[in-house]
C-alpha cells in the first residue's frame, strides 16, 4: 500500500491510498476465509464450505467483510503518510477497485506554557470561599491558559461544540418571545460560537496535560460526572428519560467525561501552583494529545457515527 496526500485545508487531509492487485487479493481471501469460518451449509461443517458456494450465497456478506478491512488498512496507511495524530476520521471512500480516499483531521500542534505568572485566588481574596474558591481557582487556571495557548481547532469540533452551545443557549432563554429571539439571533450565534471555541480550546489542552502527566478519571468519578449533569439538566425531567437519553447520545456523554477531566486537570494545575512547582512545567509541543475518534463512514463496512 501506499498513502499520497491530495490536499491539504487548515488541519485536514485528503490522502489517496494505492493498492497493488495482489493485495486487494490477499483481503479478499481473507474475507472469505472469515466468512467461511462462521458459516455451515447442508452436507457440509462450519469451515468446511467450498469457496464457490460461499461466493454463490454470501457476495454481499464477503463484499462487506472485504471492504471493512480495506477501510482499515487505508486508514492505518493514512496515519502514516501524514505522520500526525488524528482527531477525527471524516470519511473514507473507495474511487475505484484499487485506490480509496481518506478524509481526516488533525489533531493541532498545542505547545503548552509553563505555570509561572499565574496568580490564583486564596480564601482572603474576595467571598468566595469551599466550592466557591474551588470555581474561582479553575476559572483562573482556564483563563491563563487561553491567554497563553493559540493554535488553530478542528472544524469538525468545532461544528460540534457550536451546536451544542446553540442548544445550550435555547434552553436557557426558553419561552421567550418568537420576535425577541429573531432580533437577537445573530448575538446568539456569535455568543454560541464563543463558547464552543473556548470550550474545546480547553479542552483540548487539558487532554494535552492529562496525557503528559497520566491524568485520568476514574469509574467513580466518572459515574459521579454522568450524576452531576442529570441533577443540573433535570429540571422535572424523569430519570428515566435522562438516561436514555444518554444512552443514545455517545457524543454527550463523551463531552461529559471530558468536561469531568477538564476540571480535574485544572484543579491539578492549581495545586501545582500553589505547591510551588509552577516552574517545573517549561514549555513543550504535544502532537498526540487524543486518539482518533469515530466518525468515519465508507459503503459497505458500515459507520463508525454515534
Amino acid at each position: 500500500m501506499q498513502g499520497k496526500i491530495l490536499q491539504e485545508d487548515g488541519l485536514c487531509r485528503t490522502v489517496s491510498v494505492t493498492f497493488l492487485a495482489a493485495e486487494r487479493e490477499v483481503l479478499r481471501k481473507a474475507a472469505v476465509g472469515r466468512i467461511g469460518s462462521r458459516v455451515a451449509m447442508p452436507g457440509f461443517r462450519r469451515g468446511k464450505v467450498p469457496e464457490s458456494m460461499l461466493w454463490r450465497n454470501f457476495a454481499d456478506k464477503i463484499a462487506e467483510e472485504e471492504m471493512a478491512e480495506l477501510g482499515q488498512v487505508a486508514l492505518r496507511t493514512a496515519e502514516t503518510a501524514v505522520g500526525q495524530a488524528i482527531y477525527r476520521v471524516l470519511a473514507i471512500r473507495p474511487q475505484d477497485s484499487l485506490v480509496v480516499l481518506v478524509e481526516l483531521e488533525l489533531l493541532p500542534k498545542i505547545e503548552l506554557p509553563n505555570w509561572d505568572g499565574l496568580v490564583l485566588p486564596t480564601e482572603g481574596d474576595g467571598p468566595a470561599t469551599g466550592d466557591g474558591l474551588v470555581l474561582a481557582r479553575r476559572q483562573a487556571v482556564a483563563e491563563f491558559l487561553l491567554g497563553h495557548c493559540s493554535f488553530p481547532l478542528p472544524m469538525s469540533g468545532r461544528n460540534e461544540e457550536i451546536a451544542a452551545a446553540m442548544a445550550q443557549l435555547m434552553e436557557e432563554i426558553r419561552g421567550l418571545p418568537m420576535e425577541k429571539l429573531a432580533a437577537q439571533q445573530e448575538q446568539l450565534i456569535a455568543m454560541a460560537e464563543k463558547m464552543a471555541e473556548r470550550r474545546l480550546r480547553l479542552a483540548l489542552m487539558a487532554d494535552a496535560v492529562a496525557r503528559m502527566e497520566s491524568i485520568a478519571i476514574g469509574r467513580e468519578e466518572g459515574e459521579q460526572a454522568i450524576l452531576r449533569f442529570m441533577a443540573d439538566a433535570g429540571q422535572g425531567v424523569p430519570t428515566k428519560i435522562l438516561e436514555t437519553k444518554l444512552c443514545r447520545n455517545s457524543a454527550l456523554l463523551r463531552r461529559i467525561l471530558r468536561d469531568a477531566l477538564t476540571a480535574k486537570v485544572l484543579d491539578w494545575i492549581g495545586k501545582q501552583v500553589s505547591d510551588g512547582r509552577g516552574e517545573t512545567f517549561p514549555p513543550c509541543t504535544v502532537e498526540n494529545a487524543l486518539p482518533p475518534l469515530p466518525g468515519a463512514s465508507m459503503a459497505g463496512c458500515g459507520t463508525a457515527e454515534d
